[in-house]
């Protein structure tokens, strides 16, 4: 029944005093009653927070928090699903929007199915236009077993990262001790993602984009160095496999499971060419070729017919430990594009 569970939005707050008020207004103007907001500041020095304090006054289940230093994403969420009271929680970025009927949506399959989580997808905007992003599954009821042999290859990697589009149970998390972990910094939302679907049995898909996620003129792929980016991903693509043993299902998936691997590797590695020096580079590189997993990820790469010539040519060259000649591969890449 709508408004019969309270549903608890988290969304922590940086620097977003042009975007803000457009996500909090996006929850306020939910079809279903009963939510309340945790707008957690972390440590902004622009309006942000003045923001919220200001739409607090006007909303009474908007709740604002402050941290009086930048922590990071992910100790905002914590903050936040320290201090809500949901028995149903999501997250929303504070530059993105939820459609109206989001959370009657998401909780109305959550509590006809029983689905331990429920999940949709969403839409990149620019400039007012919107491009979808949907699986090539059906919406519907799922055992989380069935469920994990359509990813990667029918639920692409962007959909499970994208932050605000799943409905989680508050038990449910809270019993299993999920939250959000600097280990997974750089993926953590997907990371949160897989390590709940360890500890679910079912899940209801919407094939629906029911979040709205901007994509500001600024953005792009990686636009600032990140330290050590690829020991902390791989970590979020190695709760993947960890999904799959589980599931028996590893051995049918290795080669989707490798490729994704390697593409953690690469932007890695692209990473360091673009924002770093070259010694810092080498380091990576090594760090990448010492890998538990290189091995294998070489050698399902370099014999499958899905990844490029060029690909499988990196793969070789670090495999060969000759990292400046991939040094000069990767610089040509970035400056043809």
């Amino acid at each position: 029944m709508k408004g019969e569970s309270l549903v608890s939005v988290i969304m922590p707050v940086y620097m977003a005093e042009a975007y803000v008020e457009s996500a909090i207004r996006s929850v306020m103007a939910q079809t279903y009653s009963n939510v309340e907001l945790l707008c957690i500041d972390d440590g902004s020095s622009d309006g942000s927070y003045q923001i919220c304090q200001n739409l607090s006054r006007e909303y009474a289940n908007i709740k604002v928090f402050h941290h009086n230093e930048n922590l990071g994403q992910e100790a905002a969420r914590n903050t936040g699903f320290t201090a809500m009271a949901g028995v149903y929680f999501m997250f929303l970025d504070a530059d993105d929007t939820l459609a109206p009927e989001t959370v009657e949506t998401l909780v109305n399959a959550m509590e006809e199915s029983s689905a331990d989580i429920a999940m949709c997808t969403y839409s990149r905007v620019l400039d007012d236009r919107e491009e979808h992003s949907l699986a090539t599954i059906a919406s519907g009821f799922y055992q989380v077993q069935e469920f994990s042999q359509h990813l990667l290859k029918d639920i692409p990697w962007d959909i499970l990262s994208c932050i605000g589009t799943k409905l989680y149970r508050t038990e449910q998390i809270r019993r299993f001790g999920i939250a959000f972990d600097r280990k997974y910094k750089f993926n953590e939302d997907c990371a949160f993602f897989l390590c709940s679907l360890l500890h679910a049995e079912t899940i209801y898909y919407l094939n629906e984009p029911f979040y709205k996620y901007l994509i500001r003129k600024s953005d792009s792929t990686m636009s600032s160095y990140r330290k050590n980016m690829f020991p902390t991903n791989v970590k979020t693509v190695e709760l993947l496999g960890e999904l799959w043993r589980k599931y028996s299902l590893f051995s049918a998936k290795k080669g989707l499971y490798y490729q994704k691997v390697y593409m953690v590797m690469l932007d890695s590695l692209l990473n360091e060419v673009k924002f770093a020096a070259k010694t810092s580079f080498i380091q990576a590189a090594k760090q990448v070729r010492t890998y538990h997993e290189f091995q294998e990820t070489f050698t399902s790469v370099t014999k499958t017919d899905k990844l490029s010539m060029s690909h499988r040519t990196i793969m070789h060259l670090l495999n060969q430990g000759k990292y400046y000649l991939v040094y000069i591969m990767l610089k040509i890449r970035i400056r043809m594009k």
